[in-house]
């Protein structure tokens, strides 16, 4: 190949680290065309900043290995030491494509007794997934592998901040708009939503226009398209 791109610094050094590459270019990924020339209002993102409740975000395909990737079934465990122990507001939408996982799911929802602070958004459009990010505080994604994030992206461009692991990419995309833990283990991830729940009504708006703004500052469209034109050139 004339040239050789990566979407992510983490995707860079795992590949030239083993093989040899020719002529390696690290370009990010970024929003898409459309979210960057025509970002959300500001205002709209503070009208969905709720400090009586904290409602989550999951988002992926619901198969045995995809939750697995990305740690629902600690998350849940995490969920409910919030609830049964700390006696904290907090809900949990699980969205995302039909998979061979919901039984397993729905099995540890009922045995962590968390039926009434989870509900269910599957096979849904882009327009139902944008209000979603929208009503959510936080899109919990402690995954063990991510080659670039793309949903934690999308979920930052509408003021949805993100508990993310320090494994693969997910770090270079939150940077400290977000919580990144170093141990996917619910003592972990519990951590992070105890740290959220803390935060008082203008901390909350901060962080999710951070994540906003970071979204948009280091991830937009034309940053990706000049990259490209400058390569090609």
């Amino acid at each position: 190949s004339s040239i050789n791109i990566f979407i992510s610094r983490d995707q860079y050094l795992s590949v030239t680290s083993h093989l040899y590459v020719n002529n390696p270019v690290m370009i990010y990924s970024s929003l898409k065309s459309s979210e960057s020339r025509n970002p959300i209002d500001k205002k709209t993102i503070i009208q969905h900043v709720n400090p009586l409740s904290i409602n989550l975000l999951f988002l992926g395909w619901l198969t045995k290995k995809q939750i697995e990737r990305k740690a629902l079934l600690k998350t849940l465990e995490a969920l409910a030491l919030c609830i049964h122990k700390h006696s904290l507001n907090i809900n949990l939408v699980i969205s995302g494509k039909s998979g061979d996982a919901l039984s397993l799911i729905h099995e540890k929802i009922d045995y962590l007794s968390l039926g009434q602070n989870i509900k269910f958004r599957l096979d849904i459009n882009q327009e139902e997934k944008e209000r979603l990010y929208l009503k959510s505080d936080l899109h919990v994604a402690p995954s063990y592998v991510e080659g670039f994030g793309n949903a934690t992206l999308e979920a930052m461009s509408h003021g949805c901040a993100s508990i993310v692991s320090s494994y693969g990419a997910s770090p270079e995309v939150v940077g400290d708009s977000g919580f990144i833990i170093n141990l996917i283990e619910v003592e972990n991830i519990f951590g992070a939503l105890l740290t959220y729940s803390s935060l008082d009504f203008d901390e909350r708006i901060k962080i999710r226009l951070k994540s906003y703004d970071r979204a948009y500052d280091l991830f937009g469209f034309d940053k990706r398209l000049s990259s490209y034109k400058k390569l090609l050139d």
